[in-house]
């Protein structure tokens, strides 16, 4: 259901879309932009969606800010194909931060630079006049460091959005839901089949995900999630066709 408001909210404000970039987003209201990922491997692809889900947990956390959904998010990016070529140039990001109506979009790139060599950046961008806020993010890491270059990037995002963190909240942003990559792309596999619709499949990606990592939380949560609303879908489809020839079929 949560799903499907925001398709219908997202087709809405396309159609609005002169009305809403007439009211400016608030500054701490912000949208996390699935990521760009660049580079010769593939198998790393399925990140845009995973790293930006575990970047706006991240963000989310200390309460000091309002971190649109990731639902909303993606809605958006359908709706105005934000990202089908792997790029996200300047303008649409901007573009899709306004129609999701926040004032800061945080754009990242995950590029694979060698064999487990990553480059791992980020931009903050001032919705209301495209400007740049901060100083961002660029920094090379092993693919083993994956999870730690998340952590820096979640941390420079909030040093540009003037945003300081007690210690207790450094440490609880500071947690990780999973210390497994391969648990993770698993994870980030589900989220891409999950966000296309394809329920069944992205219960068995969370399912395994889990298998790799039991104390993977998230990944229970989702596969749980995902394979009520596939029940339900199937409950659906029965109910409908209960007393017709197809059904009897």
């Amino acid at each position: 259901v949560t799903k499907e408001e925001a398709k219908a909210s997202a087709k809405d404000a396309v159609t609005r879309e002169s009305q809403i970039a007439q009211v400016p987003g608030s500054p701490t209201t912000v949208a996390v932009l699935p990521f760009t990922i660049g580079g010769g491997d593939v198998s790393l692809q399925p990140l845009q969606v995973g790293l930006a889900d575990l970047v706006i947990s991240d963000l989310a956390k200390p309460k000091k800010l309002t971190v649109v959904e990731r639902d909303k998010i993606q809605a958006i990016s359908d709706e105005i194909a934000l990202g089908k070529s792997g790029q996200v140039d300047a303008t649409t990001a901007v573009r899709a931060g306004r129609l999701i109506q926040a004032g800061r979009i945080v754009k990242g790139s995950l590029i694979s630079t060698g064999p487990n060599a990553i480059t791992m950046t980020s931009t903050v961008v001032n919705t209301q006049n495209s400007a740049t806020v901060g100083q961002g993010l660029n920094e090379n890491k092993t693919l083993d460091q994956l999870f730690q270059a998340e952590k820096d990037l979640v941390f420079a995002t909030f040093t540009d959005l003037g945003i300081e963190l007690t210690p207790a909240e450094h440490q609880d942003v500071d947690r990780r839901p999973t210390q497994s990559l391969p648990a993770f792309i698993a994870f980030s596999r589900g989220l891409m089949a999950e966000d296309a619709g394809r329920l069944d499949e992205a219960a068995r990606f969370f399912e395994n995900a889990r298998s790799i990592d039991p104390a993977f939380g998230a990944a229970l949560q989702h596969e749980q999630s995902a394979a009520a609303q596939s029940q339900q879908t199937t409950t659906k489809i029965e109910s409908g066709l209960r007393g017709s020839t197809e059904g009897q079929t």
